[in-house]
């Protein structure tokens, strides 16, 4: 079992305080689910309402999920504690802001504090993580866009909202983010930077090997793993390049991203970055062999006559191999080991072969640690000692966190 939610253990959100700001919009209703997910990992949460927010969902109802009493105008004026808006600034390790509406966002940039909410932000030493939520266009108008690089330019972070239908019923890019990436944001603010300074890249997913122009040689790799690392390793302060195959995953933002197909076409996106790299992460699952002919049209299937198809291959180049016998004495490279049994023993050979810092080994017939599922269950091997630490089912995105932490300490 996975523990606490689906989406992850929540690492660097327990016993951290968060001061959570609801401002007025149709959204605020999946804040007070998202208020509630913060408190399941085990921070402290102080909801505080705007009156527009009152009017779409009421403080009982985040006191009820937080288990503290919600903040709202009125404790503004209230006698027996005057200093509201300075005393939570001060209290919070992290200030949220979900839904940020368009004329919060206004407020926020133009330093405007008319509000109890607002002038917590300005009391706030640090900065705010915005999560914006508004129709399309609202979000698209030039003086929103404006408000938000100010925003930015004033050490703040904003979120930009997904794309997809909304409460008024166009489409468009506004709606409040995932829990999912909601979480991954928070963890990212919280989480301490060991990889600051530190360039990494990333390779995720599969290749596609093509036989015409409409088949091709795969495997099943989502890519799930390769961009949660790459999420993991921008959260503690690295560069990063993500080399990704051919996936159904929107790219997390990274500094660079690279887009490729062929096992051939990762190589040479490898061998462009690999040099002024920190770490190589190989997380992709490249094709070990690709047809030794293409064909230039589609092979009909009347063309083979019942006798059945036989393909020619040919080995691709292992890009691992490649990337250690070209390797910097300083760089840290971190391998995979897929395998269907036998775990440890045909890690530690694959080690032997190919003499990386960290292998990351999992059994794929496990349930929960296969191939397009959210979670994993991973061996990691350290390859100059041999030190094995064998981790418990849980969400790729801590398993992602929990490897980058192992590449901090043998670069630093």
């Amino acid at each position: 079992m996975v523990e606490r939610t689906p989406w992850g253990n929540g690492i660097g959100i327990a016993g951290k305080k968060i001061l959570f700001g609801v401002t007025g919009g149709i959204a605020s209703y999946k804040a007070a689910y998202y208020c509630r997910g913060l408190k399941g990992f085990g921070a402290e949460v102080s909801p505080v309402l705007t009156e527009n927010a009152r009017r779409f969902v009421t403080e009982l109802t985040f006191s009820a999920l937080s288990g503290v009493h919600a903040t709202t105008g009125a404790d503004a004026f209230d006698p027996g504690n005057p200093f509201h808006h300075i005393d939570l600034p001060r209290w919070a390790d992290l200030f949220v802001i979900c839904p940020a509406t368009a004329n919060f966002i206004g407020k926020a940039a133009a330093g405007i504090a008319d509000d109890l909410l607002s002038t917590m932000l300005l009391a706030y030493r640090g900065g705010a993580i915005f999560f914006p939520a508004m129709n399309g266009a609202m979000y698209e108008n030039p003086a929103v866009k404006r408000n938000i690089e100010t925003l930015t330019s004033l050490g703040h972070t904003v979120v930009e909202p997904e794309s997809g239908p909304m409460a008024c019923g166009e489409e468009g890019r506004g709606r409040l983010v995932s829990f999912d990436a909601f979480i991954h944001a928070i963890q990212s603010a919280l989480l301490p930077k060991p990889l600051k300074q530190k360039k990494v890249l990333i390779t995720a997913g599969p290749t596609r090997e093509p036989i015409d122009p409409v088949r091709y040689i795969s495997n099943r790799s989502s890519g799930k793993m390769g961009f949660e690392l790459a999420w993991a390793a921008k959260s503690l302060g690295a560069s990063v390049v993500l080399v990704s195959g051919p996936t159904c995953l929107s790219p997390p933002k990274v500094d660079e991203f690279v887009s490729v197909e062929t096992a051939e076409e990762m190589l040479n996106a490898v061998k462009m970055h690999k040099d002024r790299m920190d770490c190589i992460i190989m997380a992709a699952a490249v094709a070990d062999f690709t047809p030794r002919e293409r064909l230039a049209k589609k092979l009909k299937k009347d063309a083979v006559g019942g006798m059945g198809l036989a393909l020619s291959l040919q080995e691709t180049t292992d890009i691992l191999d490649y990337i250690l016998k070209n390797r910097s004495t300083k760089q840290c490279i971190v391998g995979f080991s897929a395998e269907t049994g036998d775990l440890v023993k045909n890690a530690l050979k694959k080690i032997e072969k190919k003499p990386v810092d960290i292998m990351v080994a999992n059994n794929v017939t496990e349930p929960g640690a296969g191939f397009d599922v959210d979670t994993n269950k991973v061996t990691l091997i350290m390859g100059k000692t041999k030190e094995i630490e064998e981790l418990p089912i849980m969400h790729k995105a801590d398993v992602a966190l929990r490897i980058l932490h192992k590449v901090a300490e043998v670069l630093n």
